[in-house]
């Protein structure tokens, strides 16, 4: 069944609304499917599909049919969210750091290794934060297609505004080029049929919402809800990433659930593979005391995104017991940040102000290293970014822990 025949099954059964954009879409993703299914495909060939779009605009749910067809037609397929592939990426690094060799050879056989193990990449939520790892999507990138592998890739970018911000932008602009060169761009918004929607929120509500306040008894009983009956835990050590450790709250009631607060997980230096441990061995999260986050203080942020999106991606169920509502749980950011946000960040080495290599520039003004938001160089971008992730944050976390499709697929999932 294509993806095409896929979508229109979902309406029809009233899972879905019908979206022209959606539909377009899923007409170009049919005809990667098709290159993806036929032996006579040459490596010269094999375009891809790039889907961008709003929040909330169906992009995860056709890759998800597409990977789930290309699968039973039994293609060589992979599908990825961005966090989960790019800490494998540092992991094989990390393994291969005494063997002697450039970073780039070590690139270069990893992007070879991938392609040897898959026809068609399905790349989950595409987001590029620091230049570091923009080059080293761009020398994997480059051994993909060489091998003709393809990729389907969502964003919430454009191709031409990933890492928009960015310091030294200009060293990531080659794969840009690279990958417009081997994908259809399909924009959800700009083919849609009216304003944008956020089809996440617009699911049926489930009985009682999972995101509760502080105080008196709401948060276990939402837990109870979650796990089929009033839960007790344990404290126990969770294996986390690189050989480490993490101490949380482990259920002894019902299986596979983890209590833990926003500052065991959020607050600490842990990370996308670190939160994929912990949905390793948890089919549902337990989070206290989550505070009014600050855009400023942007790294805190990030992490909190991070675990919502590797649970997300995941199928985990999320209880969490907020400061405040969803909507006001992120303070905007303030002053020179907001002004900033627009232009490109560029490292120059003729010194300035604060003395060389410690000054950016953005909008053709020259900004301290510590003089904006009392943070390091980059902060505003890191700012920017964290801004930008948020809408998709917003819309995730009001899916799982409000929607009644969510729950639904966790309990089948999970036989709860």
């Amino acid at each position: 069944m294509a993806v095409s025949a896929r979508l229109a099954a979902r309406v029809a059964l009233g899972e879905l609304r019908p979206n022209a954009a959606q539909n377009l879409s899923a007409v170009k993703l049919d005809a990667a499917l098709e290159r993806a299914s036929s032996w006579s495909w040459l490596p010269s060939g094999g375009r891809g599909v790039y889907l961008s779009g709003s929040v909330g605009s169906g992009k995860t749910m056709l890759l998800d049919s597409l990977h789930d067809e290309a699968s039973r037609r039994g293609v060589r397929t992979t599908r990825v969210h961005w966090h989960e592939w790019i800490a494998s990426v540092h992991a094989r690094l990390h393994s291969f750091r005494s063997d002697g060799r450039s970073t780039g050879d070590k690139l270069r056989r990893i992007g070879d290794d991938a392609a040897a193990e898959t026809r068609l990449l399905c790349f989950d939520e595409l987001a590029v934060h620091d230049v570091a790892d923009a080059l080293l999507l761009r020398e994997i990138f480059e051994r993909l297609f060489r091998s003709g592998a393809m990729v389907v890739v969502t964003s919430n970018r454009p191709p031409r505004d990933l890492y928009a911000h960015g310091i030294n932008r200009h060293l990531f602009v080659p794969f840009i080029e690279l990958l417009e060169a081997r994908v259809d761009h399909c924009d959800l918004d700009a083919l849609a049929d009216g304003a944008a929607v956020d089809f996440r929120r617009s699911a049926a509500a489930a009985d009682a919402p999972l995101y509760v306040a502080p105080g008196g008894s709401a948060f276990a009983d939402a837990c109870a809800a979650v796990a089929g009956g009033a839960v007790a835990y344990e404290r126990r050590a969770v294996a986390v990433a690189h050989g480490r450790r993490l101490e949380l709250d482990v259920s002894t009631t019902a299986p596979r659930c983890v209590r833990a607060t926003f500052d065991e997980l959020c607050g600490r230096p842990l990370g996308a593979s670190d939160f994929h441990a912990i949905a390793d061995v948890a089919a549902a999260v337990h989070l206290a005391a989550v505070p009014r986050l600050d855009v400023a203080k942007h790294d805190t942020a990030r992490r909190f995104i991070a675990l919502v999106d590797v649970l997300y991606d995941r199928g985990v169920a999320l209880v969490v017991e907020a400061d405040a509502p969803i909507d006001a749980l992120l303070d905007a950011p303030r002053g020179g940040a907001a002004a900033a946000r627009a232009g490109d960040f560029e490292v120059r080495d003729e010194g300035g102000s604060s003395g060389k290599l410690t000054t950016f520039h953005a909008d053709g003004t020259e900004w301290s290293a510590t003089g904006l938001i009392g943070a390091a160089m980059g902060a505003v971008a890191g700012a920017a970014d964290t801004q930008f992730a948020w809408d998709r944050t917003t819309s995730r976390l009001f899916e799982m822990t409000h929607g009644a499709p969510y729950r639904a697929r966790w309990r089948a999932k999970h036989a709860v």
